[in-house]
């Protein structure tokens, strides 16, 4: 993630499947936190429908 547009793009994404969604993102990293109550499944897809790979996080202790 290099800029504004996918920057939005991909709080579009998410915010299209939960509206109450809150989103960080961290354009130098790549970094995507999303505190949503969807699983984080269809939440990592359509994050990758708009072309970005995603991993899911190790689980906290």
């Amino acid at each position: 993630m290099t800029c504004g547009h996918c920057e939005k793009a991909v709080k579009s994404a998410v915010l299209e499947l939960d509206d109450n969604a809150t989103i960080s993102i961290d354009r130098p990293t790549g970094r995507v936190e999303v505190n949503s109550e969807q699983p984080w499944t269809a939440l990592a897809e359509v994050i990758g429908e708009e072309g970005y790979p995603v991993t899911r996080p190790p689980a906290s202790p």
